[in-house]
């Protein structure tokens, strides 16, 4: 994980606006805006009940909100996120 000294992470879902590529594991986030080194992606994979690719990761307390707009580095070209809480779709099951 990338070192993110004095700040505690938390885990995050990121979709994405770009259909055509999915995040990779040590991808790293940045904040949308200033550029800062933010935390980084720990797995990712397309979402067929969403229609859409999802990515799970650690970031820096405070950009860890509903709706942050982050990037994401992909293979040398930043690609835009939001993030998400988690779950991102309601359970159908019964919680007892």
């Amino acid at each position: 994980m990338v070192h993110l000294p004095g700040v505690r992470a938390v885990a995050t879902l990121f979709h994405k606006f770009d259909a055509n590529n999915y995040y990779t594991e040590g991808a790293q986030v940045y904040s949308s805006p200033q550029k800062e080194l933010i935390g980084v992606v720990t797995s990712g994979i397309p979402s067929p009940t969403l229609g859409k690719n999802i990515a799970m990761g650690y970031v820096k307390s405070g950009f860890h909100k509903k709706g942050t707009e982050v990037d994401i580095d992909v293979r040398n070209r930043m690609r835009k996120a939001i993030v998400s809480p988690m779950p991102f779709i309601k359970p159908n099951y019964w919680r007892g």
